[in-house]
């Protein structure tokens, strides 16, 4: 027996050193850690992209995901659209409210609620997570409406935190009253698990933690692992930007005044193209947030009411009500009919960007305005006739008069060489009024004579 102690005392360290290298070789094959970092309002590219990465985290094998967020809140669909997809993930999917300064407002406190582990850096708060009556009506049948939509998120995150084991009363209150505490606070009240600085340290404080997935419990193994930052792709970038409230009420209105511009000096083409470009990008936005199309229709109105006011002299009546109009069409873009779920009250338009662009407008229409007024008010007298011997082109068949264009400009003329076709050259002899004298000139700059055509003939001896 005494002979079996011995060996075993020998063998157990020499496996242990044999395992070594092993073990090494195994933690550094260890897939890396998922940051995915969200940032700004939620919608639901952001939505797609938390979607996406976890999903890919499941099929490369990735041992944990970290959510590292910084959020004023956001839609209700694409948060309940976030939360279900972190509920049903086999990947342990962390939710860190950071770096310092960070906040966790509205629905993203839903949305920590939801992660397995929750966490926040020490200078952030969490918290203010009340229903947004984005309708702005008072009436008594908006109130009943808010009050459900109220009591079904006060029980959303009611069970959400109890399912995680968290202080569900205080999160019912953050809904119900609006009410918001710091890293510390939430700390000692159990609404989140841990506090750390950065993405390393965390990393370090989750190693033997355990945490409950749908197919069973399971222990974290964090010690060591490295990390990566997944990022939107490039798409997903440029749409997150577009959905921006200020960015889509500035293509919309810009696209349309650019619109209007190239309608008022037709062959510019830049305005154009550029209007149309950006009310395409500014319906792409509006497909991703919650557009009160009431809204839609007064800027509309208001690109309408500019539009008239360059034709139709109104003495800035029609420039007044179009500037009105596009104030309330922004106030009102984002404003939809009923109440909204957990959304920030940031997706709206700027007052100050309102502003702006009414001023901008309302100075395009005025320029845009006397410019007609000019071009209306200008003598046919005023133009300038062009010199003898100026070369011009024929517009219309002369026979003998038609039209003509010289300098760019399009003339009546009246032909000393008979009838010449549309399209040839002529040379200006004088004027009589505002019509041109012209002569036909050959390629070689000689005077062309044009042949009578018996037809020609019987008109001028049925003249004579």
């Amino acid at each position: 027996m005494q002979f079996f102690l011995r060996v075993l005392r020998l063998a157990v360290p020499l496996l242990l050193m044999l395992a070594l290298p092993f073990s090494a070789a195994w933690a550094q094959t260890r897939a890396p850690v998922a940051v995915i970092e969200l940032n700004g309002v939620i919608d639901s590219i952001s939505s797609r992209y938390v979607v996406r990465a976890i999903d890919a985290a499941e099929r490369n094998g990735r041992e944990l995901v970290i959510i590292e967020m910084d959020t004023p809140g956001g839609l209700d669909t694409a948060m309940r659209e976030m939360i279900r997809r972190i509920l049903s993930s086999e990947v342990p999917v962390v939710v860190f409210v950071g770096p310092d300064g960070a906040r966790a407002a509205s629905a993203g406190l839903f949305i920590a609620m939801a992660g397995h582990v929750a966490v926040m850096a020490p200078r952030t708060n969490i918290g203010a997570a009340h229903p947004v009556s984005l309708a702005g009506d008072q009436s008594g049948q908006s109130e009943v409406l808010e009050s459900k939509v109220t009591n079904d998120a006060a029980a959303y995150v009611r069970g959400l935190a109890e399912s995680r084991g968290r202080n569900a009363d205080w999160a019912e209150s953050a809904v119900r009253e609006s009410v918001s505490i710091s890293a510390a606070e939430a700390l000692e009240l159990g609404v989140i698990d841990l506090i750390a600085s950065d993405v390393d340290e965390l990393l370090s404080l989750l190693d033997g933690r355990e945490v409950s997935l749908p197919s069973g419990a399971t222990t974290l193994r964090t010690q060591g692992l490295s990390y990566d930052r997944i990022g939107m792709n490039p798409v997903d970038s440029f749409l997150h930007i577009l959905v921006d409230p200020n960015i889509a009420f500035l293509l919309f209105s810009l696209g349309g005044l650019a619109l209007a511009v190239e309608i008022f000096s037709p062959g510019l083409i830049l305005p154009g193209v550029a209007g149309a470009i950006s009310l395409i990008l500014a319906f792409t936005a509006f497909g991703s947030l919650p557009v009160n199309w009431a809204g839609v229709g007064l800027i509309v109105l208001a690109l309408a009411l500019f539009a008239l006011e360059a034709f139709v002299p109104s003495n800035g009546v029609l420039g007044g009500g179009g500037a009105v109009a596009l104030v309330l069409g922004g106030l009102f873009l984002f404003q939809a009919p009923d109440v909204a779920g957990p959304a920030s009250p940031e997706v709206r338009v700027s007052r100050i960007l309102l502003a702006v662009v009414a001023v901008l407008a309302a100075v395009v229409v005025i320029i845009l305005a006397r410019t007609g007024i000019v071009a209306r008010r200008a003598s046919p007298a005023m133009r300038q006739i062009p010199l003898p011997d100026a070369l011009g082109e024929t517009q219309s068949a002369l026979k003998p008069q038609g039209t003509v264009l010289v300098d760019s400009e399009e003339w009546t003329a009246e032909s000393k060489s008979g009838r010449v076709p549309k399209g040839r050259l002529v040379r200006v002899l004088g004027s009589r009024g505002l019509t041109l004298v012209v002569e036909a000139v050959a390629a070689d700059g000689s005077v062309r004579r044009t042949a009578k055509r018996p037809a020609d003939d019987r008109e001028d001896r049925k003249g004579s």
